[in-house]
C-alpha cells in the first residue's frame, strides 16, 4: 500500500516490482503484467476506469514498445507497433463514427452522422499518419445520403494519465458535403495527405496527383 493511496499485489526482488504484479492507482488506472526493477517490462495490461480507454501488448521502460492495441476514450482503436509510448511503425486506426447533435430544421428532428466510421492502415511516426498510408470509410455506400464529413483527419483523443503519454490529436474534420471522398491511398506527412495518392469519391468519381495539406494541387 502506497501513501497515495495506490496499491501493488505481486512478485519483488530486491525490495523492487520484478515478474508478475498488478497494480492499481487511487484513480482508478490498472496494470496487470510483467515488470523488470519496478517498471512495467514484458506483456501487460493497462486500464482506466475513469475514461474506459485500454492498452493491451509490449512494455518497455515503463512505456508502450513494441506490438499492442490501445481503446482510445473516443472508442478509436489502434493496433500496430508503439515506440516510447507513440504510435509509430506499421499500424491501423479505426476511428468510431461520430454523431452529429441532434437539432431542429423546419419542424422536424434531424439527426446525421457528423463523421463516419473509419479506418487508416499504413505507416505512423510520432503520433501521425506519415509515409505511405490508405484512409476509408467504412460502409460508405451507406452514407451516400448523408451531409457527412469525410475528410480524413479524425481527431484522436489523449489520454488522461500520468503514467502514459498523450495520445496527441489530429486536426479537426472539414465539411465535404458534395461527393466528398471516401477513400484515399498514397502519401502522408505529419498527419495529413502530402504527396503522391488516389482518392475515390461517393460518385465513383476519382482523382489523383500530388496532395498538400490534404487537398489536391491544381
Amino acid at each position: 500500500m502506497y501513501g497515495d493511496g495506490s496499491q501493488y499485489t505481486g512478485q519483488w526482488r530486491g525490495g523492487k516490482r520484478n515478474g508478475f504484479g498488478v497494480y492499481t492507482s487511487a484513480r482508478g488506472e490498472i496494470y496487470e503484467g510483467k515488470w523488470v526493477n519496478d517498471q512495467r517490462c514484458g506483456r501487460g495490461v493497462w486500464s482506466s476506469q475513469l475514461t474506459n480507454e485500454k492498452y493491451e501488448g509490449n512494455w518497455e521502460r515503463h512505456l508502450p514498445n513494441g506490438v499492442g492495441r490501445r481503446v482510445y476514450g473516443d472508442r478509436n482503436v489502434y493496433t500496430g507497433e508503439f515506440v516510447d509510448g507513440l504510435r509509430q511503425g506499421p499500424g491501423t486506426m479505426e476511428y468510431a463514427p461520430t454523431p452529429a447533435p441532434t437539432g431542429k430544421g423546419k419542424g422536424k428532428d434531424k439527426s446525421t452522422l457528423a463523421v463516419p466510421a473509419s479506418s487508416y492502415t499504413g505507416a505512423w511516426y510520432k503520433n501521425m499518419r506519415h509515409g505511405e498510408g490508405r484512409w476509408a470509410v467504412v460502409g460508405s455506400t451507406a452514407i451516400a445520403e448523408t451531409e457527412a464529413s469525410l475528410c480524413p483527419n479524425t481527431s484522436v483523443s489523449t489520454i488522461a494519465s500520468v503514467d502514459l503519454p498523450s495520445a496527441g490529436s489530429g486536426s479537426s474534420n472539414k465539411p465535404m458535403a458534395v461527393d466528398a471522398e471516401i477513400s484515399y491511398e498514397g502519401e502522408w506527412y505529419s498527419d495529413k495527405r502530402n504527396g503522391k495518392g488516389f482518392a475515390l469519391h461517393q460518385s465513383g468519381k476519382t482523382s489523383s496527383g500530388i496532395f498538400e495539406n490534404d487537398y489536391l494541387r491544381n
